[in-house]
């Protein structure tokens, strides 16, 4: 087989390559050791998305976890949680990362959230600040 025949062949290789590459995204691995993903290994900001819904939006706290998306742990700083989470007055402005609505209805809310006594119970853990612009995953 001659040189040139050997350049023409790992041309259309590495074509081949760059357009299989350019048509498949790529795939991010999951570490095997955990059983729960975290919301950062489940959602790309300013997305924020767990189990396919926003964590953004009208919140209902259900009074059982078995009504509620999502089991959720409380807190006390900021660095030990996945969410900071600022609660608004308003529907019209919970609309980024961790700004939530709290409403009174089920079926007025976004999702719905149980607050559970162990961190290692809930499907994420929430830190509540004080401004909007603090919200978000950590």
């Amino acid at each position: 087989m001659s040189n040139l025949t050997c350049t023409v062949k790992l041309g259309i290789v590495a074509a081949l390559v760059a357009v299989i590459s350019m048509l498949c995204p790529p795939v991010q691995a999951q570490p095997l050791h955990s059983s729960k993903p975290s919301i950062s290994q489940t959602t790309k900001v300013p997305a924020c998305i767990l189990k396919g819904k926003r964590l953004s939006g009208s919140v209902f706290i259900a009074n059982s976890k078995y009504s509620a998306n999502f089991s959720v742990f409380q807190g006390s700083s900021k660095y030990s949680t996945d969410l900071s989470v600022f609660s608004t007055n308003s529907k019209y402005s919970a609309t980024s990362c961790g700004v939530w609505y709290f409403t009174n209805s089920k079926y007025n809310a976004d999702f719905s959230i149980y607050f559970v006594n162990s961190k290692y119970n809930a499907d994420f853990s929430v830190y509540f600040v004080n401004s909007k612009y603090n919200a978000g995953t950590n």
